[in-house]
């Protein structure tokens, strides 16, 4: 895969996060993964996703979430400006496979495109997805998951 233009400047975003699991990107767009804290991930993603960069958001959750506590994911797509609707099918059949180990999924969303199909995942997920229109209440729901789910600087233990 060929690098992504927005891939760095997406990552320093990021830098706090411990346990990548991985980055991939593509001519049009880039995604990045991370496990900070058990049964938490948190992925960044920018540009355009297409059905490989849905696959490998997919394969990284799964590796990073097996074995663990109920999934809490946060998904920062601010950055993301539009989507093949074979990635939005396939990111929906897959939550719809796995939900009963997953707790909530929070996604930042900026993009009017990618926001209407967060709404349409929304219809067969329900309940399990939470949209973020701000960066506000979205840094502060995953800074309380990982103070819940691990000891250290984010938690008051």
């Amino acid at each position: 895969m060929a690098p992504h233009s927005s891939s760095v400047r997406l990552s320093r975003r990021h830098d706090a996060l411990k346990n990548k699991l991985g980055a991939w990107s593509t001519e049009r767009g880039s995604v990045e993964s991370w496990q900070p804290a058990p049964g938490v991930i948190v992925t960044l993603a920018g540009g355009h996703l297409d059905r490989e960069l849905a696959d490998r958001i997919i394969e990284s959750v799964n590796a990073g979430a097996a074995g663990g506590p109920r999934l809490i994911a946060f998904h920062d797509w601010e950055a993301l400006t539009s989507y093949e609707s074979e990635a939005r099918t396939a990111l929906t059949t897959w939550g719809f496979d796995i939900r009963s180990g997953v707790e909530r999924v929070h996604i930042l969303v900026r993009s009017k495109l990618v926001r209407m199909g967060v709404s349409v995942a929304s219809i067969v997920l329900v309940g399990m997805i939470v949209a973020h229109g701000e960066r506000t209440k979205f840094d502060r729901e995953l800074f309380a998951a990982l103070a819940a789910r691990k000891p250290g600087p984010f938690s008051s233990r």
